[in-house]
């Protein structure tokens, strides 16, 4: 994840990533406030995000928001309410910036650069958490 992440900052995105959470921080605010901000969030499927009902919930705020890009970071299947969107599959993704790389830059692009919206714009990059210690996000 940290490696997509800097790719998308060095092709000039704002990431915001529930990693940067400052300790004793509101974990469900945080990620809240994040989402509400986002001009676009990216959901990286994953074996542990497609189990994750935090990261469920989150995607369906995005989802209704319709500012959702999805990607698979591992072979898995989607959530049955989120495999109608078409994701960048960076399955065995080892950072080269062609090929399903540029499609998922693509789609962020579409939705930060939407009119009305400052290029560049913020995307909020939401995977499995770790073990969550208090009220956690993806």
């Amino acid at each position: 994840m940290k490696q997509l992440v800097e790719s998308l900052e060095t092709d000039g995105f704002s990431v915001w990533w529930d990693r940067n959470i400052q300790a004793g921080a509101n974990y469900d605010r945080e990620i809240e406030a994040a989402i509400n901000e986002a001009h676009c969030v990216i959901v990286a499927w994953s074996q542990r995000s497609v189990d994750s009902e935090y990261v469920r919930s989150e995607v369906e705020e995005a989802a209704h928001r319709d500012i959702l890009v999805p990607v698979l970071i591992d072979d898995v299947i989607p959530p049955l309410a989120h495999r109608r969107r078409q994701a960048a599959n960076l399955v065995g993704w080892t950072g080269e910036t062609n090929g399903e790389y540029e499609i998922l830059v693509a789609g962020v692009r579409a939705l930060v650069e939407a009119p009305g919206d400052a290029v560049h714009g913020h995307a909020a990059l939401h995977a499995a958490p770790q073990e969550r210690k208090t009220d956690v996000t993806p």
